[in-house]
């Protein structure tokens, strides 16, 4: 009976022993991953365009006029005085004159422009995030502006003090305690109505922050570049106290891509001849990369 109780003694004792190395090597695991997520930032990634083995005519009717629709995004599109500006602008319409489309690119809001697709009178509309509930909607090109995506959580404050506490964030569930402000069309308001996080919606960026400023919003997510172009245009004077959360949301995929309803007709031929035009305007054929940058 003794010997009996020691084996099962040593047993328990293996059993302890292996279950405390299984939860430390998760613990490890699980903060390595963490540490990478917190360190992740807007910054160059390899650009993502493949060189498609397809005939350079490929069977896709240019005919048109096709609609293409966007919104204010700074640095990456925007209209000043009436004229639409910006990196991602300037590409899509190298790649769209480099297949002969005959088009028409028109700024409005983001969720009027996913209407307009949805209903047949847009063809197209960029730059758009990738989620994967969007992919059971429509077809992507390969990425127009290859970068990481994270949105911090901005806010507004005059302290400039060094006791300043500033927005506390650590998880999603601590936003309830203060009012959030989104963009109506973004990728990050299916976040929050599955988490039931309540909000409050904009037209663009610009708006967002001028609710900060108002104190009609207290935080609402927007990416470093992004956030730094809209500040340095349209509120140079408030530099100093729209601050930086460390908490931030991210999508699925990196980079920014065009998108066509899976269902017309046209979708996959135009995004494959869309592909291979891109990929030779970015390979800097006819156009320096660095005017994209």
């Amino acid at each position: 009976m003794g010997k009996t109780g020691n084996k099962m003694n040593k047993r328990a004792s293996m059993a302890a022993n292996l279950l405390l190395m299984l939860i430390t090597i998760g613990m490890l695991t699980s903060f390595y991953y963490l540490r990478l997520t917190e360190n992740r930032v807007d910054r160059p990634i390899p650009v993502k365009t493949v060189l498609y083995s397809t005939p350079e005519n490929l069977d896709f009717d240019t005919s048109g006029p096709l609609v293409f629709v966007s919104g204010e995004y700074e640095p990456y599109i925007y209209t000043e005085n009436g004229e639409i500006k910006g990196s991602e602008y300037e590409l899509v319409k190298a790649v769209l004159d480099d297949m002969g489309v005959d088009y028409e690119i028109r700024m409005m809001s983001w969720a009027r422009g996913l209407y307009l697709m949805d209903i047949g009178d847009a063809f197209a509309a960029f730059p758009y995030y990738r989620t994967r509930e969007r992919e059971a909607i429509y077809l992507f090109s390969d990425s127009l502006i290859d970068t990481e995506r994270v949105d911090y959580f901005y806010y507004y404050s005059e302290d400039d003090s060094a006791d300043e506490v500033g927005v506390q964030l650590d998880n999603f569930g601590d936003l309830n305690q203060y009012k959030v402000g989104g963009i109506e069309g973004y990728y990050y308001i299916s976040v929050f109505d599955n988490l039931g996080i309540p909000y409050d919606l904009s037209i663009d960026e610009v708006e967002c922050f001028q609710k900060l400023k108002e104190g009609r919003i207290d935080v609402f997510p927007i990416s470093k570049i992004s956030a730094e172009a809209v500040i340095n245009r349209h509120f140079e004077g408030d530099k100093s106290n729209f601050k930086r959360s460390s908490f931030s949301i991210r999508t699925d995929y990196d980079g920014e891509y065009l998108m066509v309803k899976r269902e017309n007709s046209k979708a996959q031929a135009f995004i494959m001849a869309f592909n291979q035009s891109l990929y030779k305007i970015k390979s800097g054929e006819e156009i320096e990369l660095d005017d994209f940058e």
